[in-house]
C-alpha cells in the first residue's frame, strides 16, 4: 500500500552525517509540550503521531538518502498575550516509529 505525506520543511543538521530536521508548520493556538505528548486532559496525540509518520516515511523512502534526527512543530501564529512564537522540538526514537 503506497503511503504519502507532505513535509513543510527539511533543515540540514549535519551534512557529513546526512541528518536532517523535519519541520511541520501549525496554525491555531500553540500547544504545550505536555499536550502534544498526551500528558494533559486537553491532550491530543495527533501532532506527535504526524511527526512519527514523517520519520517513518523518510526511513522507508529509498530515494531519500538522509536520516531524520529531529522533528519540530513550528506554530506560526503568535501567542495573543506575549506576541511570541512557539516551536517544540522532538527526537523521535525508533521504538516510537515501530510503536
Amino acid at each position: 500500500m503506497p503511503l504519502t505525506g507532505k513535509i513543510d520543511r527539511i533543515d540540514l543538521i549535519d551534512k557529513d552525517a546526512k541528518t536532517v530536521r523535519v519541520v511541520d508548520y501549525k496554525t491555531g493556538s500553540a500547544k504545550t509540550r505536555n499536550q502534544i505528548l498526551g500528558k494533559t486532559k486537553e491532550a491530543n496525540l495527533d501532532y506527535f503521531r504526524q511527526l512519527v509518520f514523517y520519520k517513518l516515511l523518510a526511513s522507508l523512502d529509498k530515494n531519500f538518502p538522509l536520516k531524520v534526527k529531529e522533528t519540530m512543530l513550528d506554530f506560526v501564529e503568535p501567542n495573543k498575550k506575549t506576541g511570541k512564537f512557539k516551536q517544540e522540538k522532538f527526537l523521535i526514537t525508533d521504538d516510537e516509529v515501530d510503536g
